[in-house]
């Protein structure tokens, strides 16, 4: 099945804002253990919040399909958290979260990593 993990535990993680991204997280969320990655918890404390996340990635890794971590947001929300935090800011803050949830996942034993959004 499309997005079951293959020789490995795997993650999915989408910080991409494109429509059809964000398609296909609403499809995949259907599915699978999916988590918002929250804008204002990466910009209080990424570190500490990476590894929270982490947790729950660990917790939810045993299902049928990869869990998702996502920051997929549509237009008018991106456009909210880019008024609130700044473009640069807030998607920079996302960026480092997601890079310390994938070093602290590798370390963890994880193997696969689904990416969506550069």
């Amino acid at each position: 099945a499309a997005g079951a993990p293959q020789g490995g535990r795997a993650v999915v993680i989408s910080g991409s804002c494109s429509t059809m991204t964000n398609r296909q997280v609403a499809a995949y969320r259907q599915q699978a253990a999916a988590k918002v990655v929250e804008v204002e918890a990466c910009l209080a404390d990424a570190q500490s919040y990476a590894l929270q996340l982490c947790d729950w990635v660990e917790q939810n890794a045993d299902g049928e399909l990869a869990p998702l971590l996502f920051a997929t947001s549509d237009a008018q929300q991106l456009q909210r958290i880019q008024q609130q935090y700044g473009a640069a800011r807030s998607s920079e803050a996302v960026e480092y979260c997601f890079a310390a949830v994938a070093r602290e996942l590798q370390a963890r034993g994880f193997q696969r990593f689904i990416v969506a959004g550069g």
